[in-house]
This record gives structure tokens, C-alpha cells and sequence, in this order.
């Protein structure tokens, strides 16, 4: 008589998850690690989320709910225990494992150069971070990122063995929203994430403003995303009051639940995208899922995640004091002034759903190259 064979014990640290984009890639690695113990009764799941966390545990997952502090300790400690670990923010337990699976959610981690646009004490504490992810990417058996360039920040950045680094790209969860038809002229432009400096928010108010102006039309810029920055809430003011008599009316939103926020992207005539670095794209991956044309800074992630669909924008080159591109709003409203062809954008959105990675989980289990 053969003997039963044990149960695997999976768990997965994302208690310190806050950003809007890495709620959306936990939702869909929980969905993945909810597919793989449906596939297989031997496998068991623990999963540590914030404990402000919304979503009920997925069947076959248990959910730890704890504060950051607690998360820390434990993710520190390798505790709970587990067969296979997975570090869902560049982070692993000093506990060596069979299976380390460490997952990149922060370039700015990976390579300090990215930093030049955060207040000290953010620079401070991805110092001690980037030591950790250091510490982590030596310890792991796997490496997954969403997107090559990630994957090259870890390599370079981390110093990690690019043999494990494998590129899982995150799908697009739209469910079954989907854009409306393709309108005459652009009268709303949506832009989706946190405001902070890096993101560049004041860029895409001036970029829609030059637009207004150029096409002699009223245009609504609606931004989706929680103030993160008080430095970037105020270049966005003062963008905002330099678009004044430009015929823009500028909403900010707020932090959303992700499904209103999708909501906004598929009622939008353009998705606007301004950030200066990024590690998932999934707004854009979102928007072409949805058949919204994209706008969007030529940055590694944008490419990866657009392809040919997205009209990509030259970055701008000259650097400022806080280590950001000089205002390039003119080069993005030139973008937007590129696609106001009606036919162009009805193009642009039957490419960008073809495209379109669809699915409603995130394969971290997957199997290592």
C-alpha cells in the first residue's frame, strides 16, 4: 500500500501591500493560487494580507489579516512556516526554504537611481528594502517579474542570477466591460494612478490643456488615484490653475475600488499615461483590454505592455532638481493630436483587445524555467 502523500503548505507574504496597481496583481496571484489548490487537494494555502484587506479568502486559501509591523516580523522570521515561499513585495524570510519564490513589485527597490523623485526618508527606507531584496534574491530558487524591464533591474540592480529570473506578465481582469463606441471627437481623457512625483500628473494636465487649445474643443481630464505626495499635489495645482481659460475641466477622483475604476477607463475617448517609470503597466494592459486608446510615455514597461497599439511619447531628456524630465507636456499633446482621427482610434481599439492578455489569475506557481 503506497503511503498517502503529505500536504504542501504554500504561503504567500503580501501583508505590506498598499499601491493601487499591486492590490490588483495580489487579487490576481490570489485567484492563480486559488486555481492551483482547486487543481490539486495535496496543496495548501496561506495567504498574509493587510489587514484592511476587502476580499473575502478565495476557496482553498486561508487569509492571515495583520498590521504591517506584525507582517514584517513574521516575513522576517519565515513565519508562518511553509514548504513553498512566496515573497509577494522583493522581500524573502531569512528561513531558507525548499521552494523561494520572490516576486519584483518595486524597481525602486532594485535600483536606487530610480529614487531621485522620492522625499529622503522614502530614499532611506528603500536603502534598508534594497538591502533585503538583496539579501532575497540570493536566498530564492525563482525570480518573477511582470515585465522584462523589471527583470533586468533585478539582474542589474540586485545582482541576481538571470538562470531563475522568469517574466510571468500580469492579465488584464476587465470581466465583461468593455468600451463604448468609438466617438466623432476626444472630450475625455483618463489618466489612472497614485500622485506621485514619478507619475507626472502635472504633464498630463498641461498635455490636455495644449491639446484643448490646438482642436478649439472642451475637453475633461478625469485622474483616478490617491494623493500620495504632497510635492506632486502641488505641481498638480498649479497645473491645474496654468489650464485655466484652456477649456479643460480637470477631475480628481480619488482612490477608487478597482471596478469604478475600470468603469472611468471604459468610458474614457483616450487613456493618458505620463509616468516616468513603472513596474506593471497594468492600467495600460487594462485600457487595451478594454478597446480604449492609449497614450503613453515610451518607457520599457509601456512597450512591453503596449506593443505596436499605444502611441508611445518620446521621454524627455534634460533633468530637473528632483531628478525628473523637464515638462514634455508639448510632445504628448502632440500624441493626442495624433490619434483625433476617429478611424485611428476605432483602429487602434480593435488592435489593443486583440491583444489583450485576458485571464483573471496570476500563475506564480507556474513552473520555473
Amino acid at each position: 500500500m503506497r503511503p498517502k502523500p503529505s500536504r504542501q503548505r504554500v504561503v504567500l507574504h503580501a501583508g505590506t501591500v498598499g499601491g493601487a496597481g499591486t492590490a490588483v496583481a495580489l487579487r490576481l496571484a490570489l485567484a492563480g493560487l486559488h486555481d492551483s489548490a482547486s487543481a490539486d487537494e495535496q496543496l495548501s494555502v496561506v495567504a498574509v494580507v493587510p489587514r484592511g484587506w476587502p476580499d473575502p479568502p478565495p476557496a482553498g486559501i486561508t487569509f492571515l489579516r495583520r498590521s504591517k509591523i506584525v507582517t514584517l516580523a513574521g516575513e522576517l522570521v519565515g513565519h508562518p512556516r511553509a514548504d513553498v515561499v512566496i515573497g509577494f513585495a522583493d522581500r524573502l524570510p531569512l528561513r531558507r526554504t525548499e521552494r523561494a519564490i520572490l516576486v519584483i513589485q518595486n524597481p525602486h527597490v532594485s535600483s536606487l537611481s530610480r529614487n531621485a523623485d522620492f522625499g529622503w526618508r522614502s530614499r532611506a527606507k528603500f536603502s534598508v528594502l534594497r538591502m533585503w531584496a538583496r539579501f532575497s534574491a540570493r536566498r530564492a530558487t525563482e525570480i518573477v517579474c511582470s515585465t522584462p524591464d523589471s527583470a533586468q533591474s533585478v539582474t542589474d540592480g540586485l545582482a541576481a542570477n538571470p538562470s531563475i529570473v522568469r517574466v510571468v506578465p500580469i492579465p488584464a481582469d476587465i470581466g465583461s466591460l468593455t468600451a463604448g463606441p468609438t466617438a466623432n471627437t476626444i472630450g475625455r481623457i483618463v489618466s489612472i494612478g497614485d500622485r506621485y512625483r514619478y507619475k507626472r500628473v502635472d504633464v498630463a494636465i498641461d498635455a490636455v490643456a495644449a491639446f484643448a487649445r490646438r482642436v478649439g474643443r472642451p475637453v475633461e481630464f478625469r485622474h483616478v488615484g490617491a494623493s500620495r505626495d504632497p510635492i506632486a499635489d502641488q505641481l498638480i495645482d498649479e497645473a491645474i490653475a496654468r489650464a485655466a481659460g484652456s477649456g479643460v475641466t480637470v477631475r480628481l477622483l480619488g482612490s477608487l475600488p478597482h471596478s469604478e475604476a475600470l468603469a472611468e477607463l471604459a468610458a474614457a475617448d483616450v487613456a493618458l499615461f505620463t509616468s516616468m517609470t513603472e513596474t506593471q503597466g497594468i492600467p495600460v494592459a487594462e485600457a487595451l483590454a478594454l478597446g480604449v486608446p492609449v497614450v503613453a510615455r515610451d518607457i520599457a514597461p509601456f512597450r512591453f505592455v503596449g506593443v505596436d497599439v499605444a502611441a508611445l511619447v518620446p521621454s524627455g531628456s534634460a533633468q530637473d532638481g528632483a531628478g525628473m524630465a523637464d515638462d514634455d507636456a508639448a510632445a504628448f499633446a502632440e500624441g493626442l493630436v495624433g490619434i483625433v482621427s476617429p478611424e485611428v482610434r476605432q483602429d487602434m481599439s480593435a488592435r489593443g483587445r486583440r491583444l489583450a492578455v485576458d485571464g483573471r489569475a496570476w500563475d506564480l506557481l507556474g513552473q520555473p524555467q
